[in-house]
């Protein structure tokens, strides 16, 4: 990761420690277009890591995000011959929209 002054966050009492600028990873496959090429895609997390920024957002209604998401860190961070921590924190929202809300 680049060095970069980016401010951190601690999320709740014990929480893990984020950056407070965050990602959203919305746009990465729904919502403004057809998506790019998945190395485009990958390129750009690259360039957000690069830039320091650690907390990214997800949720399954942004298409294939987290599908990407997977890829990326099973490509930059796990190697075979050890499983680690992500240097990454993913946040996401399982969330699926319908035609009705419950009520609440």
């Amino acid at each position: 990761m680049a060095t970069t002054n980016v401010p951190t966050r601690k999320l709740g009492k014990h929480g893990p420690e984020v950056t407070a600028l965050g990602y959203g990873c919305m746009g990465l496959s729904s919502f403004y277009g057809k998506p790019r090429p998945d190395e485009e895609r990958l390129k750009l997390l690259d360039h957000v890591y690069a830039a320091g920024v650690t907390n990214w957002d997800s949720a399954d209604v942004y298409g294939d995000s987290e599908d990407l998401l997977g890829k990326y860190v099973s490509r930059r961070f796990l190697s075979a011959n050890r499983i680690c921590r992500p240097p990454v924190f993913i946040g996401t929202l399982p969330l699926k929209f319908t035609d009705h809300l419950p009520d609440f």
